[in-house]
C-alpha cells in the first residue's frame, strides 16, 4: 500500500518530497500509444506516461524541454515545451 504522508513523517519523507517537487529535463523520445496518450523518455532514462485525455496542441518531439511537477494527491503534471499541462505517471 502506498504511503500518502497525510499525517507527516520524518526528515526522510520531507527530503524525498522536496527532491521530487519539480523536475526540468529534455525529451529523448516521445511516442503516441495505442490509447492515444503520450509516452516520454527523458534524458535520465525515466519513462513518463500521460494518464489523462487532454490533447497536447503541438506534438512533443525529441529535444524539447519538459517540466514535471507534483500535483494534488500524489499525481504529477507535465508541460511539454511550455504547452498545456497533462497529468502523467512515472513507469520506471
Amino acid at each position: 500500500m502506498p504511503r500518502l504522508g497525510l499525517f507527516g513523517g520524518g526528515d526522510d519523507d520531507k527530503q524525498e518530497e522536496a527532491e521530487f517537487a519539480e523536475l526540468e529535463s529534455t525529451i529523448v523520445s516521445a511516442k503516441k500509444r495505442l490509447d492515444r496518450n503520450w509516452a516520454f523518455v527523458l534524458e535520465d532514462g525515466a519513462r513518463w506516461v500521460q494518464i489523462d485525455t487532454k490533447n497536447i496542441p503541438s506534438d512533443p518531439k525529441p529535444g524539447q524541454p519538459i517540466r514535471i511537477r507534483r500535483a494534488a494527491m500524489g499525481s504529477y503534471l507535465a508541460n511539454v515545451n511550455k504547452q498545456i499541462a497533462v497529468r502523467v505517471r512515472r513507469e520506471n
